[in-house]
């Protein structure tokens, strides 16, 4: 089979680009200034270089560097929900690589980015995840991460109330009572046809914020 393209790869951490696309973050620099915004002192450079898997976001004993607490805390985040145990640790020397490729394999490789979906379909769904994100915003911080980590919103996966509770330090009773004033919220808005969480003009069956097609919209936000 003939090569004849090179494919130039950069590894990079996709779980903090994907929850910087959630919060309307365009580009590290931004990210950078947002959290310098309460005096913080981070150079870009290192968020860079964090970012790019060149440092790992714990010390030699495990404990999460102050750069790594601060990035979630800009990112409505816990840090286990950016960074995953292999990701913990690593430290690339480089991450960037080259392979080369078929013509083949190339239209693979995008069929499968695509998801197989059509244009319209992948139109819709980035629809559904911005308006969720949107929606989500009108939430405390508390509120939105209690649903982020219940329903597995932006693809960290489903937590257990017991789970939820464990990692924001709090009972399961008022993990749970957060998540229902959160929900009730969220119909309130929408009773009201708030145009933040009106998910569709057009008239559609069960449209609402517990909807299977907007839960799933959220899972792979």
């Amino acid at each position: 089979m003939t090569q004849e393209f090179r494919l130039d790869m950069r590894f990079r951490n996709n779980l903090v680009l994907e929850a910087m696309q959630e919060n309307g973050i365009e580009s590290i620099a931004e990210l950078g200034r947002r959290m310098r915004s309460n005096g913080s002192r981070f150079h870009t450079s290192k968020l860079y270089t964090l970012i790019n898997l060149r440092e790992a976001p714990t010390d030699h004993l495990g404990n999460w560097r102050p750069i790594a607490f601060r990035l979630a805390e800009v990112l409505k985040r816990l840090p286990e929900d950016l960074f995953t145990p292999e990701q913990e640790q690593i430290a690339l020397a480089n991450n960037r690589a080259s392979i080369k490729v078929s013509f083949e394999e190339v239209r693979m490789l995008l069929e499968h980015r695509a998801g197989g979906q059509s244009p319209e379909a992948l139109a819709h769904a980035g629809e559904l995840r911005e308006k969720i994100r949107v929606a989500l915003g009108q939430l405390s911080a508390r509120e939105e991460r209690v649903l982020r980590l219940r329903f597995g919103i932006g693809g960290i996966g489903e937590h257990s109330l017991p789970q939820v509770a464990k990692l924001m330090g709090s009972s399961k009773q008022g993990i749970q009572y957060t998540e229902r004033r959160a929900i009730e919220r969220l119909r309130r808005s929408r009773r009201g046809q708030n145009p933040l969480v009106t998910f569709s003009n057009k008239p559609q069956p069960r449209i609402g914020i517990l909807d299977d097609e907007v839960f799933e919209a959220m899972q792979t936000s």
